[in-house]
């Protein structure tokens, strides 16, 4: 059964800033664009999802992310047709990068590998990001587990 080793719960908010130490991709940047995270990025970093463990994956300006290829779709829906291959929506909305102009440095999507052995994350930052035509600027993040948890 698809889902069955999934579960919601509660769990206190825990916030990992990267954005001073994190990878900033050079991709994904301004509106609807992706990056994508290689085997040799995620040095030996595998994810667990669905019955199917990764080694790649891809993320876009949209807070989506993706495993099997990337997208740039920021039309969201409720998940059981689109996207068609396997994905997180972290937030999933029609969000913006500015990355040129004054005051721009801290806004972009970062990601890390932090902790070691057992404990080891892959954290996706999407940082002071905007949906598109809106002026409030907010920051997000996914962590992905060795063990498939997501928070």
């Amino acid at each position: 059964m698809a889902g069955a080793d999934y579960s919601a719960s509660a769990v206190t908010p825990v916030f990992v800033d990267i954005s001073t130490t994190g990878n900033r991709s050079s991709q994904a940047i301004g509106d609807d664009s992706t990056d994508t995270l290689s085997a040799i990025n995620l040095a030996g970093f595998t994810f667990p999802f669905y019955g199917t463990t990764y080694n790649t994956l891809s993320f876009s300006t949209n807070a989506l992310i993706r495993f099997g290829g990337a997208t740039d779709e920021y039309i969201n829906g409720n998940l059981s047709t689109s996207p068609l291959m396997a994905a997180i929506a972290a937030l999933w909305d029609d969000l913006n990068i500015d990355n040129t102009g004054t005051g721009t440095a801290s806004r972009a999507v970062f990601w890390q590998m932090v902790g070691t052995g057992a404990n080891q994350q892959l954290i996706i930052q999407w940082n002071n990001v905007r949906r598109l035509g809106e002026s409030v600027y907010f920051t997000l993040q996914a962590a992905l587990s060795l063990n498939g948890a997501i928070r």
